[in-house]
């Protein structure tokens, strides 16, 4: 019997995860013939693939990676995240680089799913309303298209509906303000997964293995992993103020040295590398949501909690262990998501991911229950019920929706133009190990940081070290032909765009500069050393 419930709980699993597949398969089918998908849905998956695709290689040697998008091979490897092994072992298969990345999304968010099933069953076991309150975690949102809708319809937005119903959502849904929507980021499903075992085995009182995924997560990525740590160091406190012997005490101080080594490795010793602190400083962006985006994102979970509150009382609700974990995890996660209030923001946004809608989902699942059955009570009881689930799913219904029909749309990274394949497919060929490509659009170069072994000079404008000091360097060279002294004795190889007759100018004037391929659009220029 267990055996069988394990199995119809990992199918459960996988249909849970149709809207991911669907979409991908969007991604790969459904678009215009002249363009052609390179499977990164994402703008930063490509960062991930390059990074990962240097385990691949004869010339590396160590368990540690550099910056794929250094200007030079000579940089020390000083990165380690466990989950760019497995895109590796996936890449030695033979596995296109943007397949791949799916791929592994897809197993992430299974996994991720099955998570989530085993945390509801242990904290609300019964099978009333259970597939359906599952389903509602898994792709559940807020009233932000229905607050979008208000706005077009009221006249206080104008234009197109789509980008009407996405007004409120940042970056037009693309942050992930709830859990479902998070998923189809590669590696969001991953620190997911992992997250959420953490919590998993903390309900369960399995605390070396909580310890080790969370040992994990911290290896695995900076936001989410000090996220969790902090999570946790919180309600640590909170726990051993009420009753100490709730956690052993091996756990506390596991999590204090994860906390330690978190900080020392992300802001220290990374940070002691220039060109990682540049990176680091590049990032200090004050991207940040605000009441009126995260009002109607979390206004369905909020109200849910507020009702559990309500029917079960706030002494009786604060008894239980696992709902202090769950309000401590919203608070810290809210507050690291509007730290920029506090101190100097590095992507206030990038905490949300899900995280505080979540933990007020489960806090709040004694409100849903209650709901389910005060609409069961009314006569119109089918209408009431479906009238809630298409409001609480409407987010992430539309959002998939919409970005499942960009046809015609060029889309940087995820659809390029067949001329922009052939571009990247002869940079493959003809590109060597110690090149250097060198151009002042992105999208060229930062596929050939996956699709080649070469060196970039400037791609990704937060991932490239030195960005806006190589941008001058490259805008400085195009004005004046002068070659910069840091691509001395370098083989370069320049991507030229024809709309920019200055480029077209410096390139003709160029000592042993060699035209090796022309496009409409785009001129490769080889220069020797």
């Amino acid at each position: 019997m267990e055996n069988m419930a394990g199995f119809r709980n990992w199918l459960l699993a996988l249909l849970l995860s149709s809207p991911i597949i669907l979409f991908f398969l969007a991604d790969l089918f459904y678009h215009n013939s002249d363009l052609v998908s390179t499977g990164f849905i994402q703008y930063d998956n490509v960062t991930y693939a390059g990074n990962a695709i240097q385990y691949t290689w004869t010339e590396h040697k160590s368990i540690f990676y550099a910056n794929r998008l250094n200007d030079s091979h000579t940089y020390p490897p000083i990165y380690f995240n466990p989950q760019l092994l497995i895109l590796a072992g996936l890449f030695k298969l033979g596995i296109p680089p943007g397949i791949a990345m799916m791929l592994f999304t897809l197993f992430s968010a299974i996994l991720f799913l099955r998570i989530v099933i085993a945390i509801y069953d242990l904290i609300k076991p019964g099978k009333e309303y259970r597939t359906l309150n599952i389903v509602l975690f898994s792709w559940g949102g807020g009233v932000l298209c229905a607050s979008g809708m208000l706005l077009h319809v009221t006249g206080r937005i104008t234009g197109d509906i789509w980008n009407s119903l996405f007004a409120l959502d940042p970056a037009h849904g693309w942050w992930g303000l709830n859990a479902g929507r998070s998923l189809f980021f590669s590696l969001e499903a991953w620190y997911h997964a992992l997250f959420f075992a953490t919590i998993l085995f903390i309900l369960k009182k399995k605390w070396s293995l909580a310890a080790t995924l969370l040992m994990m997560l911290s290896l695995s990525h900076p936001f989410s992993g000090i996220e969790l740590l902090l999570i946790l160091l919180t309600w640590l406190g909170v726990e051993i103020f009420i009753n100490r012997k709730n956690v052993p005490a091996y756990f506390i101080i596991s999590v204090c040295i994860l906390l330690g080594f978190h900080l020392w490795y992300y802001l220290v010793y990374l940070n002691s590398f220039p060109e990682h602190h540049s990176v680091f400083q590049q990032y200090g962006l004050n991207w940040r949501y605000r009441f009126y985006h995260f009002i109607p994102a979390y206004f369905i979970t909020g109200f849910l909690l507020v009702i559990a509150w309500r029917i079960e009382g706030f002494r009786s609700f604060f008894s239980k262990s696992h709902n202090r974990l769950f309000i401590c995890w919203g608070l810290v996660a809210f507050t690291l998501a509007n730290h920029e209030l506090f101190m100097k923001p590095m992507q206030p946004i990038h905490f949300t991911r899900g995280y505080v809608w979540s933990a007020l989902f489960l806090a709040g699942l004694p409100g849903l229950q209650y709901l389910w059955k005060y609409f069961s009570k009314k006569k119109a009881m089918l209408i009431y019920f479906s009238a809630f689930f298409l409001l609480f799913v409407s987010d992430n219904l539309l959002w998939i929706w919409k970005n499942s029909r960009r046809v015609n749309e060029p889309s940087l990274i995820s659809h390029i133009t067949r001329e922009q394949e052939e571009v990247v497919n002869l940079l493959s060929k003809q590109a060597a190990y110690n090149d250097l490509i060198v151009r002042s659009d992105e999208v060229i170069p930062y596929l050939a940081s996956v699709r080649t072994k070469s060196n970039i000079w400037i791609s990704h404008p937060y991932n490239t070290p030195f960005y806006s000091f190589k941008r001058d360097i490259y805008r400085s060279f195009i004005q004046t032909g002068n070659l910069p002294a840091a691509w001395d004795g370098l083989r370069i190889i320049f991507l030229i765009s024809k709309v920019d007759e200055q480029e077209i100018k410096t390139m003709s004037r160029l000592e042993k500069g060699e035209l090796i391929f022309e496009s409409p659009n785009y001129m490769l220029y080889l220069k020797r050393p």
